[in-house]
């Protein structure tokens, strides 16, 4: 898909093919209205996406409110425009309707990207401003109550006062926290400092997201150089009408004095809406295996290999950053430090080379593994470096080493330094000089960093981390493979650009405060998120070595009725079994419905029913979820309410070869039973000519 641009009045419209955003100058120039092709197709927008400088007060019900969207006379203009940039610029007064102008000009540039837009935000005092303003919003966001669940992640300001030591790496990168928008006036989240990451969406459809640019000096700083201030970033809903709000507010001053304003004001920040296919979710890639070296030759053998492929197995990721040995080879003596190149000696240079052929002998993807946040000191480059690009926190600013058995992973650097050049040019090298067919990242993240070698304040790495992600799909194009990890980060700007999103690997919390697998209805909303790239569950958490086998059979059945497939080496042989169910096949023709749509219609709660549908075949997957005793049931399907009409239809399920049915009309009801914790497949296709198709 490409951007276009046309313009209707006093209207400018812009779309890639699966949204279409609409900028009203009689507005302030501002988003008016947002419209997702695939998801409702109605505007999610209540209101205009609007910047406001106010003197709210508690006592008065009328106050003075200067807002971008009152201007009535914006102006316009196109400052770049491609098939993959467009960059407009909107200049608006601030207005208050009864008071009128305040003397700030805004000056806003929307840099629009296929996956995302980047909105620049520059507020000009052109007179003395009264000193009255208390209260700052930047690109606050009302939605229609339809997005009525919301993820966010945290300050770094509240993150950074976590002392655990086991939890050094991550309380600077701020984990997703998620929920459902509360039907009352108190917010179902808030923060008093700039949120990394604010977003809210309705359940496998749509959704929308906001966060600030990794300048947090901006944001923290920006509006009063020196002192203690307030701000607030919430999510909660509003009534009359009913709304689901994000607010942004990198100044809210109720109690303190008001802002002296003057000069200029900077503030740039991300919209993220997804790119959601006719199809929903694509799942033309889904089953993933890991690292080759699965025995104790190091690399897997050709027959290995083709067995993969012949199971339904798309990709193969090498993920092999660990020193640790396995108990295979000792500690410290064979993984691809980070930065490394060539990673291996000779002879396993040539082993690896020779499993990337067979790899592509036997109709797969093979993809490396690469760490955004962490360099190894094997690395060339790593002692001239290190400390202008390392990532470093609190108050002695040191370098932050992961170690583990063997040896460590390596040292914590930062996204917004020099290393980002460095790993572009690394990744361009490892994919093009060794043939691999795309990229695997671990943690596209926004972690927070205090190193003023490479910056003038502290910061987070989120500019880096999605320039990185957009920089790779250049490289490897339409055809090449991206998989991000992204259990704490999620971002709809970057599932516009990947094809599979690895989640879930805190799963049961981290460290694993719990073991074994989530009830159904318990799995993180990230699951069907914003519809658009697939997911693989990071399951090693919940399932750890030696947990009872109906433990993996509970997790293998209740991500089978919920579209889900695995990133986990060790539980293959349970999840192939779903791979070969759907093996073969172009599943970018189907279009998924979880159990939760009742499409499947079963008379027994504790098995659960999905589809896969295209146009001349439904693929009904039936799973006990709930018991480990057999279970009977009976299971139908309206095929109108699948948007099939009414045709001959033969049914197969995965335990016959031959058709088990013929019919002739629309409505299917058959009788079955499963064991404890299993799944079946049925296949229904549509007779033409009295040929199976």
């Amino acid at each position: 898909m490409s951007l276009q641009l046309s313009q209707k009045g006093k209207q400018i419209i812009i779309n890639n093919g699966f949204w279409e955003v609409i900028h009203d100058l009689r507005k302030g120039g501002c988003i008016c209205s947002i419209r997702i092709f695939n998801g409702s197709g109605k505007n999610i927008l209540v209101s205009p996406i609007a910047s406001y400088f106010s003197q709210y007060s508690e006592i008065d019900w009328v106050y003075p409110d200067f807002r971008d969207e009152k201007d009535r006379d914006a102006k316009a203009e196109i400052l770049k425009k491609s098939s993959d940039r467009i960059d407009l610029q909107v200049k608006a007064k601030l207005i208050d309707i009864n008071l009128g102008p305040l003397g700030i000009e805004v000056e806003t540039i929307y840099e629009y990207h296929n996956a995302y837009i980047k909105v620049h935000r520059i507020f000009r005092c052109r007179k003395k401003i009264p000193d009255i303003i208390n209260v700052v919003g930047i690109g606050s966001i009302e939605t229609i109550p339809e997005l009525d669940y919301w993820c966010a992640r945290n300050s770094s300001r509240r993150e950074i006062n976590e002392t655990a030591r086991e939890y050094a790496t991550f309380v600077h990168m701020p984990i997703a926290r998620w929920g459902r928008v509360e039907s009352s006036n108190y917010p179902s989240y808030i923060e008093f400092h700039p949120s990394h990451y604010l977003c809210v969406f309705n359940r496998g459809v749509e959704g929308i997201e906001t966060f600030p640019n990794s300048n947090l000096k901006e944001w923290e700083r920006g509006l009063v150089p020196d002192g203690d201030r307030c701000a607030r970033f919430a999510i909660y809903k509003k009534f009359n009408p009913t709304r689901t709000v994000i607010i942004c507010e990198p100044h809210f001053g109720l109690w303190v004095k008001p802002l002296k304003l003057k000069g200029e004001y900077r503030f740039t920040s991300y919209l993220g809406i997804p790119n959601v296919s006719p199809k929903g979710v694509n799942k033309k890639y889904m089953w993933i295996n890991g690292v080759l070296r699965i025995n104790k030759n190091r690399w897997a053998s050709e027959d290995e290999i083709k067995e993969m492929a012949k199971s339904g197995v798309q990709i193969i990721i090498h993920h092999h950053d660990s020193p640790y040995g396995h108990g295979l080879w000792p500690d410290g003596s064979f993984f691809w430090p980070d930065g490394k190149y060539p990673p291996y000696e000779p002879v396993e240079m040539k082993n690896l080379e020779r499993s990337i052929h067979l790899v592509h002998k036997y109709g797969m993807k093979i993809i490396p593994y690469f760490n955004p946040f962490e360099l190894h000191p094997f690395a060339e480059v790593f002692k001239k470096n290190i400390y202008n690009w390392a990532r470093m926190f609190g108050k002695k600013r040191k370098l932050f080493h992961n170690y583990t058995k063997g040896g460590e992973y390596g040292v914590a650097v930062c996204m917004q330094s020099g290393f980002a050049d460095f790993l572009k040019s690394y990744i361009k090298k490892v994919i093009t000089t060794l043939g691999f067919d795309g990229a695997y990242f671990d943690g596209i993240s926004s972690a927070y960093c205090n190193n003023l070698r490479h910056a003038d304040w502290e910061h987070t790495t989120v500019d880096g981390m999605i320039e990185l992600v957009e920089y790779t799909r250049e490289l490897v194009g339409k055809e090449g493979i991206i998989v991000t990890h992204q259990t704490a980060s999620p971002y709809i700007c970057v599932e516009n650009l990947v094809d599979i999103c690895v989640i879930m690997e805190d799963v049961s919390g981290y460290p694993s405060f719990q073991k074994g697998t989530p009830e159904l209805d318990c799995f993180t909303p990230y699951c069907d998120f914003v519809n658009v790239a697939h997911k693989a569950i990071c399951a090693y958490t919940a399932l750890r070595p030696g947990c009872p086998e109906d433990e993996i059979k509970k997790m293998m059945v209740r991500c089978a009725v919920k579209g889900l497939s695995f990133y986990s080496n060790q539980h293959y042989p349970y999840w192939r079994e779903i791979s070969l169910r759907l093996a073969g096949r172009d599943m970018s023709e189907y279009k998924f419905e979880d159990y939760r749509k009742n499409l499947v219609v079963i008379d027994n709660p504790k098995v659960k029913g999905a589809l896969y549908k295209s146009t001349d075949e439904i693929i009904v997957v039936l799973g006990n979820t709930e018991s480990p005793k057999e279970e009977h049931f009976s299971w139908s399907i309206d095929l109108n309410k699948c948007g099939w009409k009414e045709a001959k239809i033969n049914i197969v399920s995965d335990k016959q070869r031959t058709p088990q049915l013929e019919i002739y009309n629309n409505t299917i009801n058959i009788s079955d039973s499963l064991n404890g914790y299993e799944f079946k497949f049925y296949y229904l296709k549509k007779l033409h000519d009295k040929k199976l198709i």
